[in-house]
């Protein structure tokens, strides 16, 4: 999700950093639907295109591989209409992607540019990571989904 200016919307759990609107799917909840992205920010969200499909492998403190999702959410053309749930979130705000990618954690600070590319090319990502030794993730990432070459990514 984007504002009038292309600046990404974050948000700020009670963690230590920041965050992409969403979460965890629930059970027999399709993950297009964005339903915590609903709960967490009151929005009524269009039905999302997908941008990026992403596996991540088991590594410590997450003992099971993980799926990703990011779907495309749209402009938000009226900043005010968002009203957090502060039992979820701590705040919200706006970055330009560079700033944006700098304050997420890991795997996000890698994937959330590529989700932008996705979307400025309509072309969905798929990424499959692996875990390796200090702020390096690598990652086997495909042109789109369906058709593969490999790359690495430093995550900062």
């Amino acid at each position: 999700m984007t504002d009038a200016a292309d600046r990404v919307l974050l948000v700020k759990p009670y963690r230590d950093h920041w965050t992409i609107p969403g979460g965890v799917v629930g059970h027999n909840e399709p993950p297009d639907r964005a339903w915590e992205a609903r709960e967490e920010l009151s929005l009524a969200l269009p039905s999302e295109r997908p941008l990026v499909m992403s596996w991540l492998a088991a590594h410590d403190p997450i003992p099971h591989p993980m799926i990703g999702f990011i779907f495309d959410g749209g402009h938000i053309n009226d900043p005010a209409s968002i009203h957090i749930d502060a039992d979820e979130l701590e705040d919200f705000a706006f970055f330009p992607l560079p700033e944006a990618t700098r304050r997420l954690h890991h795997a996000a600070a890698y994937t959330l540019p590529i989700a932008a590319q996705a979307r400025a090319t309509g072309v969905p990502r798929y990424l499959s990571y692996m875990a390796a030794p200090g702020p390096v993730l690598k990652a086997a990432d495909t042109a789109s989904f369906g058709q593969g070459c490999s790359g690495y990514g430093p995550i900062s």
